[in-house]
Order: C-alpha cells, then sequence, then structure tokens
C-alpha cells in the first residue's frame, strides 16, 4: 500500500466576490508527492473533532508554501510588513503539526511549512526579514524571477538528513519569501543558512522524519534530480 500525505490547503478568495471562498492547493506539491510515491490527500478547513479523524488516516504531513503565519501564534503583534493571513489555514496546519509530531508522523514542509513547524513547536518568526534583520538580502523574489530562479547557495550541515539526501553540503536554492525563523523551536536544529545568516532549514534532533526548508524544492525537481531525493525519501518514511 503507498502512504497517503495530507496536504492543507489554503483559503482562496474572489477579489471580487465573484465567487464563493474555496479551499485549494497548488498542483506542484501534488504531483510532487505522487511522483515521490504518495498518495496525496487535500485537507480543508474542518471542525477539529473532524480533522483529527483524517489526521489518524494519514501516514505523512505535507506542508506547502503560502501566506504569512499569524503572529498571533508566537505571541507577537503584527508588524507593518505582515502580509496576507490565513487563519482558516493557521488552524488546521498548526493542529495537525503538533499532532503530528507528538505522535512521530514523518514531516516534510517547504516554505511557509518550515515557519508553521517552527511554531507549532514554540518557536519564532521574523515578520519581514529586511525590516528586521541587519544587512539582510533581499529573499523575496517573487514575480521578479520564475519560480525555478536560483537566487543564492545554502549551506548544509554535514550530519544532516537533507546533506545526506542531496549528497552535498551546499547547493543553489530559489527564494520566494520574506519571513524566516527567528528562534529555532526546542527539540530542533538548524541544517541550513543562506550567505546571510538566514535560518533555511531545520531537522527534528529526536531522529524521527521532521523536516522543514524554506526555499521551494517542489519547483526545482524537473531541473535538478537531486530535489527528488527529500520528497523520495519521506514517502519512504511514510510508508
Amino acid at each position: 500500500m503507498k502512504p497517503i500525505i495530507g496536504i492543507p490547503c489554503h483559503t482562496e478568495k474572489s477579489p471580487q466576490g465573484a465567487y464563493p471562498p474555496r479551499f485549494s492547493m497548488g498542483q506542484s506539491y501534488v504531483r510532487v508527492i505522487e511522483e515521490g510515491g504518495g498518495i496525496p490527500l487535500l485537507i480543508p478547513s474542518m471542525e477539529e473533532d473532524n480533522l483529527y479523524q483524517v489526521f489518524r488516516r494519514i501516514d505523512g504531513l505535507f506542508l506547502a508554501g503560502g501566506s504569512d503565519v499569524d503572529p498571533i501564534h508566537y505571541q507577537e503583534t503584527p508588524h507593518a510588513k505582515l502580509g496576507e493571513i490565513d487563519v482558516l489555514r493557521d488552524h488546521i496546519e498548526l493542529c495537525l503539526t503538533q499532532w503530528a509530531l507528538r505522535d512521530k508522523l514523518p514531516v516534510l514542509a517547504v516554505c511557509r511549512g518550515i515557519q508553521v513547524v517552527n511554531v507549532a513547536a514554540g518557536g519564532s518568526l521574523y515578520q519581514d526579514i529586511l525590516a528586521q534583520v541587519p544587512d539582510a538580502n533581499e529573499h523575496q523574489l517573487y514575480q521578479k524571477h520564475p519560480r525555478n530562479y536560483l537566487a543564492h547557495t545554502v549551506r548544509l550541515a554535514e550530519d544532516s538528513k537533507l546533506a545526506d539526501f542531496l549528497c552535498t553540503t551546499e547547493i543553489p536554492v530559489n527564494s520566494l519569501h520574506h519571513q524566516a525563523i527567528r528562534r529555532v523551536a526546542a527539540g530542533f536544529r538548524v541544517v541550513a543558512t543562506s550567505p546571510d545568516g538566514i535560518i533555511e532549514g531545520i531537522e527534528s534532533e529526536n531522529g524521527n522524519f521532521a523536516l522543514g526548508v524554506q526555499w521551494h524544492p517542489e519547483a526545482l525537481v524537473h531541473d535538478d534530480y537531486r530535489w527528488r531525493a527529500p520528497f523520495i525519501q519521506f514517502v519512504k518514511a511514510a510508508s
């Protein structure tokens, strides 16, 4: 049996109110899980009791990119540069992530996803890198370049799962974010950093498969075969 990988949806709203709000998810996230050997299952917002029943039926949790995490979840007030938030998505992703970490269910997270994992485990975020990190480079290249544009390199910890999967300790990545991890949550360690010191990857310290990266590897899998490895290994861990 192939493992079922849960992918929480985001809330899509029509700017002119032409249609009711929708639960949706980008196709690239779905396809990369399927190509890795898993069965993707999109999870919309729902009552928490029902959400837990869904959680008990999945074998792994994949957290995709998207809007900003509401800073109320790490006890901060909104910064002037805070972007759009998705209250419904925050709720279901934080619940699912906390349950997954508690039950040692494999978790793979990209972009917003790494931030959700960190917040769910008790860490905090920079609400806007350029406004809050002195001498930081611009990391939000969305709409300025294609999604697979390689913006900078990241250094990987030699003893990390990520370095093992990719067979390297330095690799170029894309960059589509304006937020990043500030205080790393207990139980996680930094395994990837950008040249300006921004945290770009974290892994669980207890040996379980809980891995988050700040870039978008799903947009790179067709350019560099190495990016298939984290998804394949994630699905394998969920099997």
